[in-house]
């Protein structure tokens, strides 16, 4: 039985911890979206996810790997730019 939960112990201290994004990150990422014309479901379904999880992300409750946030950001300025 140890065995088993040293296992379990050694997966979950490998699992990649994603720090929450500060206020201005999460605002930006909100801003941007918006500004894109985009609706946070329409976001969701963008990324194979549901909306709480964008709307998480935009409100600084979840973490998420900093690379996604960057790339959403030069997607939506990327929308921007097409737009204008």
């Amino acid at each position: 039985m140890y065995k088993i939960w040293s296992a379990i112990e050694n997966v979950f201290s490998k699992m990649r911890k994603y720090p929450v994004p500060t206020k201005e990150e999460a605002e930006e990422l909100k801003r941007l979206r918006q500004e894109a014309g985009m609706t946070i479901p329409q976001v969701a379904e963008a990324l194979h996810t549901n909306q709480a999880r964008i709307s998480d992300y935009e409100n600084g409750k979840r973490g998420t790997d900093p690379e996604l946030i960057e790339k959403l950001k030069k997607r939506y300025k990327l929308i921007i730019q097409y737009n204008t």
